[in-house]
């Protein structure tokens, strides 16, 4: 007679076999197949799998889909080399991503998108030096909000330095500019 662990196994193995990974899931992290051989071994097949369906959503571009799955896989302690490459994969597309919004004039959406990245464990120096931008940058426009010229400027400075190239924020530190010209000619 089959022990219940060989049935769950079993389960699994079927989940797995027909592509349903997160049952698979379930049934290898269940208290009473840990201990056996076959359940690490089966573990590791899963964990396998969910680093190709990551994959797969990463090449349709569903992020959060792909860590998902890769949260899963670590989880299950398996296809390490593979999930790193996946997790720095998504790392490079969150950082483009927080770029595009610098570069469309977006930096409350850039600071979000970074948040996440870091909650991942992204907090290189890039991902530092465009949040310190974005900050700064937001900082500066909730400074040019309240007629506090000067601070806005010196906070779109700091944002420009971090961030060159970007044509929003020139624009933002000119129009900060401009507003405190207007500003000192009244007084």
């Amino acid at each position: 007679m089959w022990g219940p662990w060989r049935l769950t196994l079993r389960k699994a193995e079927h989940a797995l076999k027909i592509g349903r990974l997160d049952e698979a899931v379930a049934y290898v992290s269940r208290p009473e197949v840990r201990s056996y051989r076959q359940a690490r071994e089966l573990k590791v097949r899963v964990a396998e799998a969910l680093a190709g369906r990551a994959e797969e959503h990463l090449r349709q571009g569903d992020s959060g889909r792909a860590w998902k799955d890769i949260d899963e896989a670590e989880k299950l302690d398996g296809a390490h080399e593979r999930l790193g490459q996946l997790r720095q994969e998504l790392m490079r597309r969150g950082l483009d991503e927080a770029t595009q919004y610098i570069k469309a004039g977006q930096p409350a959406a850039a600071i979000e998108c970074l948040d996440r990245l870091a909650r991942r464990g992204g907090n290189g120096a890039e991902a530092r030096q465009l949040h310190e931008a974005a900050a700064a940058w937001r900082t500066g426009t909730d400074q040019a909000r309240a007629g506090r010229f000067a601070q806005a400027i010196e906070q779109f400075e700091k944002a420009r330095s971090l961030a060159p190239d970007c044509e929003p924020l020139d624009n933002a530190l000119q129009q900060a500019w401009a507003a405190r010209d207007r500003l000192a000619t009244l007084e």
